[in-house]
């Protein structure tokens, strides 16, 4: 188990270095939210109102997106220069972006939903999975990328998960075999479900009792690091779990959201 998890507490984006048990913190940045990790760790990109980079080699600063439009949940393609992230504007449905810094060209991508949001690109990056809102609610879905800047996207869509109304957060396991998720379930709790995407069997990784958020993977594929709420009080901290849900590390002390790991060796 290596690697980097950032994390959100209080207005800061805070990095955890698990093989040197170092921290760097992150100060003074602006709408601080959803902070999401370049696969070669060097890059984050962050925000819940617009959407910044920081290089972590130097502390480079800038907008990937304008302000005049609420941008949020960046999703950095493994292999090539796009951000996939959610737009929000005024008397318009949530929608799903995918910009080319590179190139600087930005595609919406259509599709026929009252909103799509939190969109997470697969490791071979073919597949864009998403949360789709029918109705109020709230299932997984993935849409085949190579529609993405064609009309055709809403024919590219599969269904993933429709249990229960609210599903959220969807990271694909490193090896592209697995997808987990945040599920409120009957036990009225947030819990961190597991689904086989090739027999499309599902467990809970969970255990009872709990309210779990937003799962990021291990580059061994053998451990979550997610959002545990404090169920004593407000707040929430950041934990390693393994597969069963066992707590194997404490990664945040005074308060932790939002956890995305990143491994050293990328």
């Amino acid at each position: 188990m290596d690697g980097k998890i950032i994390y959100t507490s209080y207005g800061d984006l805070h990095i955890y270095n698990i093989d040197t048990q170092e921290e760097q913190v992150l100060r003074g940045l602006q709408r601080v939210g959803a902070p999401a990790w370049r696969s070669d760790g060097r890059w984050i990109a962050y925000g819940k109102e617009q959407i910044f980079g920081i290089d972590t080699h130097g502390g480079t600063l800038y907008p990937i997106t304008q302000a005049d439009k609420r941008y949020y949940y960046p999703a950095w393609h493994p292999t090539q220069p796009l951000i996939a992230y959610g737009v929000q504007e005024p008397g318009a449905n949530d929608a799903i972006y995918v910009q080319n810094i590179a190139e600087n060209q930005t595609w919406q991508i259509p599709l026929p939903y009252e909103s799509v949001l939190q969109p997470a690109w697969s490791p071979d990056g073919e597949w864009l999975a998403f949360v789709g809102v029918r109705n109020g609610h709230k299932h997984i879905y993935r849409l085949n990328a190579a529609c993405i800047g064609e009309d055709n996207c809403a024919d590219q869509v599969e269904l993933l998960v429709n249990d229960g109304r609210f599903n959220y957060s969807p990271a694909w396991s490193p090896d592209g075999r697995y997808l987990a998720y945040e599920s409120y379930r009957s036990t009225e709790h947030w819990a961190i479900m597991l689904l086989n995407l090739e027999d499309r069997t599902q467990i809970q990784i969970s255990p009872n009792g709990v309210d779990d958020h937003h799962p990021s993977w291990s580059a061994d594929g053998q451990f979550l690091a997610v959002e545990r709420q404090n169920l004593d009080g407000p707040g929430a901290e950041v934990f390693i779990i393994d597969l069963k849900g066992e707590v194997i590390k404490r990664i945040s002390m005074f308060g932790g959201r939002e956890p995305d790991w990143v491994t050293n060796k990328a």
